[in-house]
């Protein structure tokens, strides 16, 4: 067990980790990018376009991290690395896809070579953003210029944004059994303690590794719609590696009456021996 008590990835890379990232970003990303691009060229929606922006880069961000993650890294920033180089590289696909798409539907032949070759392929992307390519309202003028341009760049931040964010949440999940050479099993809800309890103590006294404090809180009942929730996380082959994180969950209800809960993490991920997760 390290000098912190909470976990903290080993920043280990294998060699399969980054072959299979470079698999998921040079065959995946490009289908997704392929796929995406087909998507907003047909679809007129603006506010789904949006939602299918998101999705696309949180794609492209997901696969390549379950890919490297699958490959056993444990590293963060190399993750997070190659989702951005794989989303680069999407990126740049879906242009291409998306400018064949324009040229089609306007029945105007540009040579194949000429979207393959990238100095003719941004001259043709820059012809564009002079022109416009689509109207809003009924102006019947095409969006051109600056505001096209500020358009495709909140576009490229979606997608950007989506990936980064959704390759460090994969990334960063579940902890690593580095004695087994395996992922720890998803985290459990083991207790729910009154939210009534002070927060700040029972973080305290956990960070000391005092799991005497959570016999001493008072449990949460079964109608409550706040309460202290802890989640247990272990290696269910060798049971050394184990962690505890603490979170405060409120439940509400919509006027439909379903129900949501908000979880905020108080204490993520505190390192316990096996014998200190018998609470």
């Amino acid at each position: 067990m390290g000098s912190t008590p909470l976990y903290r990835h080993s920043g280990k890379v294998s060699l399969l980790g980054l072959l299979a990232g470079g698999a998921a970003a040079l065959l995946g990303a490009p289908v997704l990018a392929a796929i995406y691009s087909l998507a907003i060229a047909y679809i007129p929606f603006i506010y789904l376009n949006l939602i299918l922006c998101g999705l696309f880069g949180a794609g492209v961000g997901f696969g390549v991290a379950l890919a490297m993650k699958m490959g056993k890294v444990r590293n963060n920033f190399v993750v997070v690395s190659a989702a951005f180089f794989a989303t680069a590289l999407a990126h740049y696909v879906g242009w291409m896809v998306w400018v064949a798409v324009m040229f089609f539907r306007s029945d105007v032949e540009v040579p194949l070579l000429a979207i393959l070759f990238p100095p003719a392929f941004f001259e043709i992307v820059a012809q564009i953003g002079r022109d416009g390519v689509w109207t809003i309202g009924s102006s019947g003028d095409p969006v051109s210029g600056v505001a096209l341009w500020i358009v495709w760049g909140i576009e490229a931040l979606i997608v950007f944004g989506a990936s980064l964010a959704e390759a460090y949440g994969v990334a960063d999940g579940d902890p690593y059994c580095e004695s087994c050479e395996r992922w720890c099993i998803p985290p459990q809800d083991v207790l729910r303690l009154s939210a009534h309890a002070d927060s700040q103590t029972l973080r305290a006294r956990l960070l000391d590794r005092d799991v005497g404090v959570l016999s001493e809180a008072t449990l949460a009942a079964a109608t409550d719609l706040a309460w202290h929730q802890l989640d247990l996380c272990q290696c269910d082959t060798c049971g050394g590696t184990n962690t505890l994180t603490l979170s405060h969950v409120t439940l509400s209800y919509d006027k439909k009456g379903n129900a949501r809960t908000k979880k905020d993490a108080q204490m993520d991920r505190l390192l316990l021996d096996a014998e200190q997760t018998q609470f």
